[in-house]
């Protein structure tokens, strides 16, 4: 490659990251409006269904339940919980919280459906239950930070809309580890969430979700999203939803926190979301442009390193050095390039840091570029995997 070229390249994949980087403000931004527009839009709260799905986890629905049930709300809500495992002690304790609560239900799957996909099984007894029109999928371990949550996570459930997607995080700590969940989460809401709002649906997980009960009928529940045993309410909201109708919440108030899930747990959900997302409609370039994103740094960081090996012994030579204004270049080559990195990766890390703290999220850390640059590596891994798994294990047959 001429030498002249690595100008050229190095402007282009600057531009590139700048570009990125302002894409990925862009919720920042939108967040920003939804907080100023949240007064005129928190009178409007329909009557909703909350469906949790309980799989022996009934520690978390204790834990759960007591702060959803006392809500502060305007309207009428029920919470209908769908006991996976049907277990004696977990029925028994809601039959008791049933007593205080004229608004909780229960059912469960029964046992002779244990070789067919309990989670579509489940959402679909809990839609079949639910006495409103809108419903809210809540995982059993989310953590609500306001009384007020779901007047605040509703706001937005209006004529002119079929689903709701809100946003979520993962509690502090967890060490290195902690960190690579907390941001690849982050990194896929700032990513699609904007999409979903305004081209095709798409819906990160986990996530809350709030879904219109006559459009889940209309479509016969998941007849149109295949046999998968995860990625239910993803492909939910991607086959389902119409361009327009889906919109994104994005207010502090109506945030869940969820606790780190274990490493075994985090890389099974990775490895089944490689095959979710085969099965996403219109989604072939906003995927694209994706890959496109995360790779830029890499490419970026490699580029640097190379002029940084090979123009090194030039920048502080003075060796037949004629002046001209090419060597000035080749020798100042090394130096641009790393300024160039730099400057890079701290516009990334205010920009991000700007978005978190007007959604109310943890803030990228210092190691963002690293975090970046193993980003891209831990995605060509997932395929790898989803590479040598026999496929049966994705799917399951569903009554």
């Amino acid at each position: 490659m001429p030498d002249s070229y690595l100008y050229i390249l190095f402007a282009t994949l600057f531009l590139i990251c700048l570009l990125q980087t302002l894409r990925l403000r862009k919720v920042g931004k939108m967040a920003y409006q939804q907080r100023e527009q949240h007064p005129e839009r928190a009178k409007c709260n329909p009557e909703v269904s909350i469906i949790i799905l309980c799989q022996e986890q009934e520690a978390q629905l204790r834990e759960l339940l007591p702060i959803l049930l006392s809500q502060q709300y305007a309207a009428a809500y029920e919470v209908i919980v769908v006991d996976m495992c049907d277990k004696r002690e977990t029925s028994e304790w809601l039959e008791t919280m049933e007593e205080h609560y004229r608004n909780l239900y229960h059912t469960f799957c029964p046992a002779s459906a244990r070789d067919i996909s309990l989670q579509r099984l489940a959402l679909s007894l809990g839609v079949k239950a639910a006495s409103y029109d809108w419903l809210v999928f809540l995982p059993v371990d989310a953590q609500l930070l306001d009384e007020r949550w779901l007047s605040h996570f509703t706001a937005y459930c209006d004529e002119k809309t079929d689903a709701v997607l809100g946003i979520a995080s993962y509690a502090k700590g967890g060490g290195w580890y902690g960190q690579k969940v907390r941001f690849q989460h982050l990194w896929e809401q700032l990513t699609f969430l904007p999409i979903a709002s305004r081209h095709s649906p798409f819906a990160p997980t986990p996530l809350p979700l709030c879904y219109r009960r006559n459009h889940f009928l209309s479509h016969q529940g998941f007849a149109d999203t295949g046999l998968l045993v995860v990625g239910t309410e993803a492909l939910l909201v991607n086959h389902n939803i119409t361009r327009g109708r889906c919109r994104v919440n994005l207010l502090q108030e109506a945030m869940i926190q969820l606790p780190l899930p274990s490493p075994y747990v985090w890389q099974r959900n990775q490895l089944f979301e490689v095959e979710t997302r085969r099965h996403l409609r219109r989604a072939f370039f906003p995927l694209l442009a994706d890959v496109c994103r995360q790779i830029t740094l890499p490419i970026f960081v490699i580029l640097v390193m190379f002029c940084l090996a090979r123009y090194q012994s030039l920048l502080f030579s003075t060796e037949g050095w004629d002046g001209s204004l090419d060597e000035t270049m080749l020798q100042l080559l090394p130096l641009l390039s790393l300024c160039s990195l730099l400057v890079a990766c701290l516009i990334q890390f205010f920009m991000l840091r700007n978005s978190c703290r007007v959604l109310g999220l943890k803030h990228p850390p210092l190691a963002l570029p690293f975090l970046m640059l193993w980003l891209p590596c831990n995605g060509l891994w997932n395929w790898l995997r989803w590479c040598f798994t026999k496929k049966e294990v994705f799917r399951r047959k569903f009554i």
